[in-house]
């Protein structure tokens, strides 16, 4: 007798332009069949001018799940983390091939940060600054590293993060999809719980809000008003870029009977 083993998972998004931009240059996808064995979602954000940053964005996420969806059963089964390297480098290659042969979108680049879902397990994979947070027992967790100039000098302990929050340079990032031919990408893996939280955001949210504001709306708010809280209260505190928030919830576990 065999039995598979895999997550009950519940999305919640919203993406929203925020109070200062013209144009919304986030990006998003959510893959959630009931049929399937596995889940995922991603999220984006643009960079670049003449519509370049939501171009790119864009690009990026459809190249990456697209690429998911035709290989993983084929190549990768069992191999998540290097499905999640291989897709996020094939959207960098379709991104970065775009951008040269369109003179007006040359240099147009996306953060690109993406969780899959599979038998307990939650795989991220991210490049830019585009967060990942786990909710577990009333604490967030960040499981992503930021690519940009000033986590990297927190990391070497020559701001703290109070004064990264604040630096002039906070926006410049050191990773991207789309910006150069070949990429670095990281990958990490955590075992999930029933009822935790998976949080997919953009730097609209964490350049208004810091890991604390973050915290007190998931655990005042609940599961399904806490991204909307989320964006509002970045929105009441400046709202200066884009917000995209999802939230991912893995809700139980089922098993099938082959």
């Amino acid at each position: 007798m065999d039995f598979r083993r895999g997550e009950s998972m519940e999305f919640r998004v919203v993406c929203n332009k925020g109070r200062v931009r013209e144009n919304n240059e986030d990006a998003y996808k959510i893959y959630n069949p009931k049929d399937e064995t596995f889940s995922f979602c991603i999220v984006a954000d643009g960079m670049g001018g003449h519509n370049g940053g939501e171009i790119a964005s864009s690009l990026a996420v459809n190249e990456l799940a697209r690429y998911v969806l035709d290989s993983y059963k084929n190549q990768y089964i069992d191999k998540e983390k290097q499905l999640l390297e291989d897709a996020i480098k094939h959207a960098n290659r379709k991104v970065f091939t775009k951008a040269q042969q369109t003179p007006h979108l040359l240099g147009m680049g996306t953060t690109l940060t993406v969780a899959f879902f599979k038998k307990g397990y939650v795989y991220i994979g991210n490049i830019g600054d585009s967060r990942a947070y786990l909710f577990r027992n009333d604490t967030i967790t960040q499981l992503t590293l930021d690519h940009s100039y000033v986590a990297e000098l927190v990391r070497k302990g020559k701001l703290t993060k109070r004064e990264a929050r604040h630096h002039p340079q906070k926006h410049m990032i050191t990773r991207a999809v789309g910006t150069e031919k070949d990429i670095e990408v990281d990958v990490f893996c955590r075992k999930l719980m029933p009822e935790d939280v998976i949080i997919l955001c953009t730097d609209g949210l964490t350049n208004m809000l810091d890991d604390e504001e973050i915290t007190n709306i998931l655990r005042n708010s609940g599961f399904k008003e806490s991204p909307q809280k989320l964006v509002d209260t970045a929105n009441e505190k400046g709202g200066y870029d884009n917000i995209t928030v999802i939230l991912a919830r893995c809700e139980g576990f089922w098993y099938n009977e082959g």
